[in-house]
């Protein structure tokens, strides 16, 4: 049974790198297209979440929602799904075990805030805008080695660029990091 499991979480993470790659590459040759339609987002990010919790045996997976059902976005699912996917697997890597990794949507004016956030090391202030660069892979902490390839988040940063949202990352109440994804937000009448 627990040779099945390892099996499984290998499966599972040597895919995720593989889609990365793909879709980076896409990105570099300028052939990644969005299948974009208006639809509502909190369904999306629970299905995500629910989708992740097996892999978190060991930590607490926390869902945070602040929005209304009627609030919608402009976005392609599965893209949607590869961004959030990187964010959380980058915020379980780099957190202590058992500690929690928190997903939030939030209602802004005229914008919904997807964030991620982990009780890791952080990210210092100066490496902020370098994370977002293929390849570059900020220190992991004391003690701390983690594995990857060092394009999770630049394929994070294109496939928003390309849904017209925005990046950014700070440091979250724990003193770890807080991703978060900006869209633009629609709500129906």
């Amino acid at each position: 049974r627990r040779s099945l499991q390892v099996i499984d979480k290998e499966e599972n993470r040597l895919s995720h790198l593989v889609e990365n790659i793909l879709q980076f590459s896409r990105g570099e040759r300028g052939r990644l297209e969005l299948n974009k339609e208006m639809q509502p987002i909190t369904p999306l990010v629970q299905e995500l979440v629910d989708r992740f919790r097996p892999l978190m045996r060991d930590r607490e997976l926390v869902v945070a929602v602040d929005v209304y059902e009627s609030l919608r976005v402009d976005l392609d699912a599965e893209a949607f799904s590869q961004m959030l996917v990187n964010l959380i697997d980058n915020a379980v890597k780099y957190s202590p075990a058992g500690e929690p990794v928190s997903v939030s949507v939030q209602d802004r004016p005229g914008h919904v805030l997807v964030s991620v956030e982990d009780c890791g090391p952080g990210i210092p202030e100066s490496e902020r805008q370098r994370i977002w660069e293929p390849y570059y892979r900020a220190e992991a902490g004391e003690g701390l080695e983690i594995a990857g390839s060092g394009i999770g988040l630049a394929v994070v940063q294109e496939l928003a660029r390309l849904h017209n949202a925005e990046t950014s990352v700070g440091e979250s109440e724990a003193g770890g990091a807080r991703f978060v994804i900006d869209f633009e937000a629609h709500r129906e009448l």
